[in-house]
């Protein structure tokens, strides 16, 4: 059995104008344990099992601590995963570089801050939609430098109980990607549906996602792109998600030192109850100084800007500082 993971601690502050009864402090505590228990068959095949703990205060459920639970099978011929689990499009999504506390690409960095009413985002470049929930996937061997994935899930349906999702539900989904990458350079593509899908933010008969993502090495420096579009058929009068996010940035390393500097962008249309675009940027400088093997000390600067054609705008501020225990 192998168990990695890690914890970290930190300090956020954060203001924001227009937005009333705002937590301006906070002091967090999150972190990851991954236990891995694996037989090998022999040297080309092998089973195993894998559980993620997860500690997230902003989770809707926040009693939940299984974040991933399946088994998986690898060989010659790829690797197959079946339980609850992220998918494989967004497993192996490229995305902006962030090497600090906060994340550009995803939820943490906007939990600290409230949105306006009726305002939405879209938080991340890769297909989340599903969440961890239970699936099927897949992703072949590399074949000079390309993959191949895909995933299916069950989603809630009365045909194999109800697999409700923390934020969201739909009757079924599938994903499928395309991987290529070397030591220099890394490019994935990903697609999915979602069908009849009850959310918060939306509900629509077929739900569909496209994403690309592309990084570069060179001389210690990371140059990174990725974008995402959501495309709903909608139900008359139902709320829609339609938009598009997108992200880039730069990071360097040189020695214990490790800098990025990202911008994420989100854009959704308006809809019956809001009739304006939705438009986010985010910006987010981060350091990263290793102290010590698997001990890090790392903080997060960050500008965040609301606005809805300027019927709701806002702007706002954040900052984390903290350590980061890597085991």
């Amino acid at each position: 059995v192998v168990i990695d993971g890690y914890l970290a601690g930190y300090a956020v502050y954060n203001d924001i104008k227009r937005i009333e009864k705002a937590n301006k402090l906070d002091f967090v505590g999150y972190g990851e344990i991954h236990f891995t228990a694996e037989k090998r068959v022999d040297e080309n095949n092998s089973f195993g099992a894998y559980i993620e703990l997860e500690t997230n205060p902003y989770h809707e459920k926040k009693d939940r601590v299984f974040e991933e639970t399946y088994i998986y099978g690898e060989g010659l011929y790829g690797r197959f995963e079946l339980g609850r689990a992220k998918n494989i499009s967004r497993k192996i999504h490229i995305s902006a570089p962030d090497v600090g506390l906060l994340d550009i690409d995803g939820s943490y960095s906007l939990d600290y801050l409230s949105v306006p009413n009726n305002f939405t985002y879209i938080s991340s470049t890769a297909i989340t939609t599903d969440k961890e929930s239970n699936k099927i996937n897949y992703i072949s061997p590399k074949f000079y430098g390309f993959q191949i994935a895909g995933s299916y899930i069950a989603g809630a349906s009365d045909l194999n109980g109800d697999n409700t999702l923390e934020y969201d539900k739909f009757k079924n989904g599938y994903t499928v990607s395309l991987k290529y990458s070397d030591d220099n350079l890394g490019i994935s593509t990903g697609y999915a549906q979602f069908n009849d899908t009850n959310m918060p933010v939306s509900q629509s008969d077929k739900r569909n996602e496209y994403s690309v993502g592309a990084k570069y090495y060179t001389r210690g420096f990371q140059i990174s792109a990725s974008y995402k579009k959501i495309d709903e058929e909608n139900i008359m009068g139902a709320r829609t998600q339609d938009g598009y996010a997108l992200n880039y940035g730069i990071a360097y390393e040189f020695g214990p030192i490790e800098f990025s500097l990202s911008h994420h962008k989100s854009n959704v249309m308006g809809d019956v109850l809001n009739p304006f675009d939705d438009t986010l940027n985010l910006t987010i400088l981060s350091t990263n100084f290793n102290i010590y093997k698997g001990v890090d000390f790392a903080t997060s600067f960050g500008r965040i800007s609301y606005d809805a054609q300027k019927e709701i705008s806002s702007t706002g501020f954040l900052s984390a500082i903290g350590f980061m225990i890597t085991f």
